[in-house]
């Protein structure tokens, strides 16, 4: 992890992705950094990377100039609602698209110089953004894994139901869990092989960290005016604040106590606080862990799919069908 007596090198950081799992306040960090940021401008394009790279077309060099093309104009969310959009290009303000070679290369010239972009897991790709992009820099944002799970269980529920959750909540759970937990093993594989390109951000303690203010270029004041009674925040006795500004015991004790075994070591490094809580058994989920930590060190974004096929066999199938539509579609038109 990048230390305070190294932040001089933060200079050297044009190029910056905050990313890492889902609900850990990446889209929070690169608003920040596009209102308030002294040298980069911040862009929030989340999960536009892995949607192309898991495009079966990416592999023909001669498609990226329509995969380029195509992403410039594709809008995408950029609130946490989900009810506002914008493209690439609109938010750029750039109506011609200039292709030099590469998907990556094109992209980087369209960003211009010193840019920040939120996009969900991108660290599962560091391999293929390293070699187009050496100098690139990963800012991992880590969070509370109980926080980053009940988030993903209860986010974009309708709100007449809160705080009834997801109807497939026990394999939501795992997903969310293990995500976070693929998300966090890679970043500290980068932080091995690839030391000068990534900082981890620990969300929960954003407010005291000198290195966010460093590697954004912020100052103390935006920081400490964020509003962090956030939404699925952890407090005492298992609680958790909602949307609605209740306390509120979204997971169950032996939910929080899955959470806490499998990802105990990792919590203390971050000082996240540890409960009192009933023995679960967790052998088939260890064996799990092991297996995704296993395959990530091969391929991180196969780790991914191994998630999504182990909990949501039918949805991954149906994924995967739509990416040989897709490529099949892709052939025809481009």
């Amino acid at each position: 992890m990048v230390t305070l007596s190294q932040t001089s090198k933060y200079m050297m950081h044009k190029n910056i992705i905050i990313c890492g799992p889902s609900r850990a306040g990446k889209t929070t960090l690169a608003k920040l950094a596009n209102a308030h940021s002294k040298g980069h401008k911040g862009l929030i394009f989340e999960g536009l990377f892995p949607a192309y790279f898991s495009r079966l077309s990416y592999i023909f060099k001669n498609h990226h100039n329509k995969l380029f093309n195509e992403y410039m104009i594709r809008p995408r969310f950029i609130d946490e609602e989900k009810s506002k959009t914008i493209t690439p290009a609109q938010q750029l303000n750039c109506d011609k698209f200039i292709y030099k070679g590469s998907f990556l290369a094109s992209l980087n010239n369209a960003f211009g110089d010193n840019w920040i972009i939120a996009d969900l897991h991108a660290e599962l790709y560091y391999k293929t953004l390293l070699r187009s992009w050496p100098d690139i820099h990963f800012c991992v944002v880590i969070r509370d894994p109980r926080e980053c799970v009940c988030a993903g269980i209860y986010w974009q529920n309708n709100e007449q139901n809160f705080p009834n959750a997801h109807k497939y909540r026990k394999k939501l759970l795992y997903k969310k869990l293990f995500s976070w937990i693929l998300s966090v093993h890679t970043a500290k594989k980068i932080q091995k092989d690839y030391p000068d390109n990534i900082t981890i951000i620990n969300f929960n303690q954003v407010k005291n960290n000198d290195d966010v203010l460093e590697l954004l270029e912020l100052n103390g004041t935006c920081i400490n005016n964020l509003p962090f009674s956030t939404y699925y925040s952890f407090t005492k006795n298992g609680l958790f604040t909602t949307p609605n500004h209740e306390k509120l015991e979204l997971l169950t004790s032996n939910e929080r106590a899955i959470i806490q075994n499998l990802c105990a070591d990792i919590m203390k490094e971050h000082n996240y606080s540890f409960e009192k809580l009933p023995h679960i058994n967790i052998k088939t989920l260890d064996i799990a862990k092991t297996m995704i930590i296993g395959i990530s060190a091969f391929s991180p974004s196969l780790a991914r799919g191994f998630i999504d096929a182990l909990f949501f066999p039918k949805q991954h199938a149906k994924n995967q069908l739509n990416r040989f539509k897709q490529f099949i579609k892709d052939i025809r038109n481009f």
